[in-house]
């Protein structure tokens, strides 16, 4: 913009050399405030981290804002800081200031580093100078706004400010704090006596702001003084050089009705009026009047034309966030949601939709939430197994590389991907035979536990407890404060907190199951003391019911059961989700944990003995809670059923513990029986089984894989594997993947050709599609607290949409309305 050799401004004046060129005042005025000591520019950076954390995390932004609420705070949130907007730092840094308390003990929790600043008083001074400081900056830069501002009226302001600046820097000199209020009232209230490095620090910072606003305001016009009051006898003196222009400023001056009408006037829209009478005059004065001060007019009203396309757009989209009344945004609906918002908007500018919409004859308008899923789900439907083989084909065209090449593909168990009639797998088979199905391993792991959770009533419930303890903690700062210090005790914050179940993340079961199981006499402590002070009924309802749930003997069972299930299954889903893991590891793995749950199932008294002493250390009751079960009239033919009421120990293993752990050991081994059986084509290649496997058997397994991949392997593969175990040196060459590297180190690759292409087909066969899913998850972005109510199928297709976003913003819509016309019709015509 102000380039001396290309500027927009010195393009300007190369055809308009009389343009006057002015920087405008309030980018001038936050320019100058920018510079600051270190000291202080390190506070300003922590406070906006705060603030970010705060408020760029949806939950924390919740937890801060109920927790305002019930601490009767008079705000209920931070402010986010910005640099382009001038009066933002000032009100950031304020708003943080007033909420220390109860930003303090939200920290406590999710960042103990940066609660540690809101226990410093150095920190906190500092900062409470400089929202004091930059409050005093706040009204300077909005003083310097508004349509009638001019060169002199912002040129006063800013001495009157400098003036200010000498008043406080005298002040501070002198230990004397009183200019800044939120810091002098933060000292008196705690005690603090002036500290010397803060004083230095303010006494530092005035200085430079002082000397930066000079620098960025160098102009004198106390020459050109007269244009503001030309009545003024003093002024004449300062009248350009010549007799007519101090004779015309004469006759002005001694006009009385001009002196009248300047009392009355705008000082601009006078020097107008008596231009034809006065043009020598009026041409100096209007030079200094009429070039914008400040860029203030071109944003409060320039883009008003653009705003005025877009604002209403914008409130229609967050309308679920923002309490608007929709009567004053469309009068033809009330209540209405996004939806029904957005088409009434558009109807506004397209006259076709508005005489459809306000035709009171037709009363089908096709705008009921049925009608939006069944398009949704028609939209949806374009993305199918075919879809995704044709995707598949084309990216590997455009890679150059040939799909006959393809020897393993691995995708999560959906029918479109594993149909074995017609999902994706079928379809990639079909072209290759050898490309190998593997279900993701830890997508499989994961539907192992969550049939083991279906498998049972009680445990189901289970879980949802496990879940509302969470829930009821987490969706309050001050019970989670309360959970986090327990007695007083602030180590127990660097202790495991609650953690929430998520059927999606194969981890946060046993993450959930072992933080309650840690923390079970502090979250039944919490719950007793919530359910006896407090003053909210709901709030002690639900403590109490809970506390009731968490003692039983039932529940401290599943809690430990569950525990040592999901124990061993933990550490093997981290495996099975490493980069560099591989078929024979990813078995092993699964065989330990299978055989740790085995043993489990012999464990019972153990469990038992367990649970009974943690039972004891809060003094819950061992007998089992007796309930009388629902039954059926039963009939004269019909036989008898179990109708026992209580629940014994005996019982409990009958119907709870060995179905639980019979259902997690049928799963692993059941699950798993195709990728095992695709593992052991792959034995013979392990050092161990070829050097020590007879002639035989190695020639009938190196046969069987020839078969398997016949267009990748020669019959030379026996004689190659003879040669190569004799050669090999067990001790150095360990698994397949070093078998590998030693063939290509070696400069073997053409001398055991089919070995080196046997192991590179085991290498690259999938394991987990876990890094693939990472990159284009949606789920957390689509089914936000707005849309907590959203069913299944639509959340299904919606995801759909988005993960193929780019696919998406090419449909055909007249074939969309064409199918969704043959699903809606109702009159079928008979030739």
């Amino acid at each position: 913009m102000t380039g001396r050799l290309s500027g927009v401004a010195t393009r300007i004046k190369k055809v308009a050399p009389l343009c006057k060129t002015i920087h405008c005042t309030i980018h001038r005025q936050a320019l100058a405030s920018k510079n600051m000591p270190k000291s202080l520019k390190l506070v300003l950076d922590s406070a906006v981290k705060i603030v970010n954390l705060i408020k760029a995390r949806p939950l924390n932004s919740r937890l801060f804002t109920v927790l305002c609420n019930e601490m009767g705070s008079t705000h209920k949130s931070l402010l986010l800081h910005t640099e382009v907007r001038w009066l933002s730092r000032g009100k950031v840094l304020t708003r943080l200031f007033e909420l220390r308390s109860e930003i303090l003990l939200l920290l406590t929790d999710i960042d103990e580093e940066k609660s540690k600043l809101f226990c410093d008083d150095q920190w906190l001074s500092r900062l409470a100078y400089m929202a004091d400081i930059f409050d005093r900056l706040n009204i300077l830069n909005l003083s310097l706004q508004g349509s009638n501002t001019n060169m002199f009226y912002a040129s006063d302001k800013v001495n009157a400010f400098v003036k200010k600046l000498d008043l406080f820097i005298s002040q501070v000199s002198k230990n004397d704090l009183s200019a800044f209020e939120t810091l002098n009232t933060f000292w008196k209230n705690n005690e603090i006596q002036p500290n010397s490095n803060i004083i230095t620090d303010i006494s530092e910072h005035l200085q430079l702001l002082k000397s930066n606003i000079l620098q960025y305001f160098p102009e004198d016009n106390s020459e050109m003084k007269w244009i503001i009051n030309p009545f003024e006898d003093d002024y004449i003196k300062n009248i350009p050089e010549g007799i007519l222009a101090k004779e015309l400023f004469i006759d002005l001056t001694s006009d009385s009705t001009l002196k009248t009408a300047f009392k009355t006037k705008n000082i601009t829209n006078f020097w107008l009026d008596v231009k034809q009478e006065y043009s020598a005059l009026s041409t100096q004065a209007l030079q200094f009047l009429i070039p914008f001060v400040s860029t203030y007019l071109f944003y409060n009203s320039g883009l008003n034309d653009l705003e005025n396309g877009n604002i209403n757009i914008i409130l229609k989209k967050t309308l679920d966030s923002v309490d608007l009344d929709v009567t004053d945004i469309a009068e033809n609906s009330v209540d209405t949601g996004n939806f029904l918002q957005m088409v009434y908007l558009l109807a506004e500018f397209d006259p076709i939709m508005s005489k459809l919409l306000n035709d009171e004859k037709n009363k089908n308008k096709y705008l009921s939430w049925k009608i939006q899923n069944e398009l949704i789900d028609i939209l949806a439907s374009k993305y199918r197994a075919k879809n995704y083989e044709q995707l598949i084909t084309n990216i590997i065209l455009e890679l150059w590389l040939d799909i006959n090449m393809c020897r393993g593909q691995g995708y999560d168990g959906a029918a479109v991907m594993k149909g074995f009639y017609s999902g994706l797998q079928k379809r990639i088979k079909d072209k290759v035979p050898t490309a190998s199905y593997i279900h993701c391993c830890a997508h499989n792991l994961n539907l192992v536990i969550s049939d083991a959770v279906r498998s049972n009533q009680k445990v189901q419930f289970f879980f949802d407890t496990v879940q509302a303890v969470f829930n009821f903690f987490s969706s309050s700062a001050p019970r989670w404060a309360t959970l986090a210090f327990g007695e007083g005790n602030a180590s127990k914050i660097k202790q495991t907190v609650l953690k929430k179940v998520c059927s999606t993340r194969w981890e946060s079961r046993h993450l959930s199951v072992y933080a309650l199981k840690v923390r079970f006499i502090d979250v039944l402590k919490s719950l007793s003391n919530i359910s006896l002070t407090s003053l909210k009924r709901e709030e002690k309802n639900i403590a109490s019911t809970l506390k009731k749930k968490l003692e039983n003997i039932e529940f401290v069972l599943l809690l430990c059961l569950w525990e040592n299930i999901l124990r061993p299954l933990y550490g093997v889903s981290h495996s099975l989700q490493r980069k560099n893991t591989n078929l024979h590891n990813a078995c092993q793995h699964l065989y330990e944990a299978n055989c740790i749950i085995q043993n489990l199932r012999n464990e019972y008294d153990d469990l038992i003995l367990t649970s009974h002493n943690m039972c004891d250390k809060w003094g819950i009751s061992k007998d089992y809670h007796e309930v009388r079960s629902k039954f059926a009239i039963r009939h004269f033919d019909e036989v008898d059923g179990d109708r026992r009421i209580n629940v014994t120990t005996e019982n409990f293993k009958i119907r709870v513990f060995l179905p639980v752990i019979d259902t997690v050991i049928f799963q692993l081994s059941n699950r798993f029986n195709a990728f095992k059986e695709i593992t052991e084509n792959f034995d013979f290649l392990q050092l161990i089984i070829l050097v020590n496997l007879s002639e035989d058997d190695l020639i009938k397994a190196s046969y069987d894989f020839d078969q398997l991949y016949k267009n990748d392997i020669t019959s030379d593969l026996t004689r190659q594997l003879l040669s190569m175990r004799e050669l090999i040196n067990i001790s150095e060459v360990k698994n397949i993947e070093q078998l590998t590297l030693y063939i290509l180190k070696h400069d073997y690759s053409t001398s055991y050709c089919d070995i080196l292409s046997a192991t590179l087909i085991y290498l690259t066969l999938p394991i987990t599609v876990a890094s693939a899913e990472r990159s284009f998850s949606k789920l957390k972005l689509i089914k936000i607290y707005l849309r907590n109510s959203m069913n299944q199928d639509r959340l299904s297709n919606i995801a759909i949409l988005n993960i193929e976003k780019n696919k998406t913003q090419n449909l055909d819509i007249n074939k969309i309305i064409d199918n969704f016309a043959n699903i809606k019709v109702r009159k079928v015509k008979f030739s």
